[in-house]
């Protein structure tokens, strides 16, 4: 496995003291930008990745565009809509579960997976 150290949409948002990997952290440290600064971020983001990124501020927020591009490729997946901010809202919950679920010991989670039947995958790093 080999590491590709150019700069993508993540190192990008580390670059703005922001936490791509948590989806609180992330909306918690865009609402904290001034819009001057999540304009920079989010025309970084475009350039780096590629993505379409077509801002309108009468259909969705920058914030929300921003993580609708980071963690699913679409810019307008949390469209500002009550079912796109519903949609938002029910996203971060999950996650929450998840992360909550993912910091218990190895020993609880293991036995968890081994209850619920789902199958643990090990992978090996430094192979192809």
């Amino acid at each position: 496995m080999t590491m590709d150290w150019t700069p993508d949409k993540y190192y990008i948002m580390k670059e703005w003291g922001i936490n791509p990997y948590d989806p609180t952290d992330t909306y918690e440290g865009l609402s904290k930008l001034p819009e001057k600064e999540i304009k920079r971020l989010y025309t970084a983001i475009a350039e780096s990745t590629g993505l379409p990124m077509v801002f309108d501020s009468a259909t969705t927020p920058y914030k929300l565009e921003i993580m609708g591009a980071v963690y699913f490729h679409n810019n307008l997946y949390f469209e500002n809509s009550p079912a796109g901010i519903k949609r938002f809202r029910e996203w971060v919950e999950k996650y929450n579960q998840t992360s909550r679920l993912l910091n218990w010991s190895a020993s609880n989670f293991v036995e968890l997976m081994r209850k619920q039947g789902f199958f643990l995958a090990h992978m090996k790093y430094g192979e192809e």
